[in-house]
């Protein structure tokens, strides 16, 4: 996201083989209990749907939960 130069040459490598990105896939977890693991997981979310819009893809692939129950 902060390097124009990467940014193209990845755009560049899919776009010299004729591959389109459809999707970009997101499965952190922003429902965490803990607000140190939600809050890094909704970054995560938010650098990919930034990603995205840069790459021009309309699509990000998501889920989310909650930890199990216990250990077992």
């Amino acid at each position: 996201l902060t390097d124009e130069d990467k940014l193209a040459a990845f755009k560049a490598a899919f776009d010299e083989r004729g591959i389109t990105i459809s999707a970009l896939s997101c499965h952190g977890n922003g429902l965490h209990p803990n607000p140190q693991v939600s809050n890094a997981h909704d970054r995560v979310f938010e650098h990919t749907v930034q990603l995205a819009a840069r790459l021009g893809v309309d699509t990000v692939v998501t889920f989310s939960g909650c930890p199990g129950e216990s250990e077992h």
